[in-house]
């Protein structure tokens, strides 16, 4: 596998990273309504990739300047070792940008673990 890695050209690896991240995206929001938008950040350590999904309003309200900054923190937590840390700057990142056009009404809803999924 390590071998077939390094071999594998970019734009496959990036394919494959943003083909998996869209299918988790889709079985997670399998279970909410479409009132309830969400967003997923995968990264994927073996490819060194990270892709971010949003919900279609989320993407339309927001763009794209706050999701490049959240998967570069992800990529620069990842470089250093601390791909943690690059995972809370990011989610401060998408909240920041999620509360500027989605503000909290009522009580904070959470619909998923905050666990990490390892596939």
């Amino acid at each position: 596998p390590r071998v077939r890695r390094f071999v594998t050209p970019r734009f496959l690896k990036r394919h494959r990273v943003r083909q998996m991240a869209r299918h988790h995206f889709a079985a997670a929001g399998a279970r909410l309504s479409k009132a309830e938008p969400h967003i997923l950040i995968y990264a994927s350590l073996h490819d060194r990739q990270v892709e971010l999904v949003a919900h279609r309003a989320i993407h339309e309200a927001v763009g794209e300047g706050p999701w490049n900054a959240a998967v570069a923190a992800v990529i620069a937590g990842m470089k250093t070792g601390k791909p943690a840390d690059g995972y809370i700057q990011a989610i401060d990142i998408c909240g920041k940008a999620l509360a500027m056009h989605f503000p909290p009404n009522g009580s904070p809803k959470n619909a998923f673990s905050n666990s990490v999924l390892e596939t």
